[in-house]
């Protein structure tokens, strides 16, 4: 479970990029598994080989017993696709157009906070999504689908509020590339990855993206069975991508977006 946010009439979508993780591993493993079948099919129809060298040289192919061979993502309604997705791995965000699109299932489009004007320290912000709701699919291998219980829907949302602390500016350990959140007082639950953190006037300031652990500098002991145990403790604070990250990815493939007056 996750959240997305509804950009713009024509039906494109913004949400975290590790919502789609799973999916991009599936079209991976989904290429390696066509490969590896397509050289077991060509051992075994080698005539020239016998039957042990062909049963040899298939046991010798590299198999992976953990490959998604199966996955679906169902976003908001029923048949809703999006069969391409623009990421930006380092900020967490990735960009999709849902096929077919009906601007009656989602009435309400995004409108962004303007990165120009300032985002004072204290505003009050709340964070929506949909955490604490468990919807289970069992795969159906006859009809080669997934099915869940339809009466598990629609699904509530559910808001956190917080207050906007302080802006943090991480550096993305692999491309050393410098990216810029929005910290907020409250942590981000799971199902609101990807979902806005909004203002009281339902500006969008940033995405949901994950939630940090910061240590409060102290750690108490207390004595159980016998024992003298340490407790750190740490302050859940929440993180989501900021504005300007998002508007330099929509900008970059030209989809549409609204900022607050």
């Amino acid at each position: 479970m996750a959240s997305f946010i509804v950009l713009n009439s024509d039906g494109w979508i913004l949400t975290a990029a590790h919502v789609i993780r799973d999916l991009i591993t599936f079209q991976e493993h989904i290429k390696e598994k066509r490969e590896y079948d397509d050289r077991v099919k060509a051992l075994t129809s080698n005539t020239k080989l016998s039957a042990s060298q062909r049963r040899k040289q298939i046991k010798r192919l590299v198999k992976n017993n953990s490959w998604i061979v199966n996955h679906s993502l169902l976003w908001g309604a029923p048949g809703s696709r999006v069969r391409e997705f623009h990421a930006d791995g380092p900020a967490d965000i990735a960009i999709g157009k849902l096929e077919p699109f009906e601007q009656s299932d989602f009435p309400v489009c995004a409108t962004f906070k303007d990165p120009s004007q300032a985002m004072p320290t204290g505003t009050s912000l709340c964070r929506l999504g949909f955490p604490f709701y468990q919807i289970n699919a069992d795969f159906d291998e006859g009809a080669g689908v997934f099915r869940m219980d339809g009466s598990l829907f629609p699904v509530p949302f559910f808001p956190n509020e917080g207050i906007h602390t302080r802006l943090s500016v991480r550096v993305h350990p692999q491309s050393g590339r410098k990216v810029t959140f929005v910290e907020t007082s409250s942590p981000g639950l799971k199902g609101q990855s990807g979902g806005p953190i909004l203002d009281r006037d339902g500006a969008v300031w940033a995405l949901q993206s994950h939630t940090m652990h910061l240590p409060l500098g102290f750690s108490p002991q207390i004595k159980e069975k016998g024992k003298v145990l340490t407790e750190h403790q740490f302050m859940h604070v929440g993180y989501g991508t900021h504005v300007q990250e998002i508007i330099n990815l929509l900008e970059q493939h030209k989809v549409a977006y609204t900022l607050s007056k």
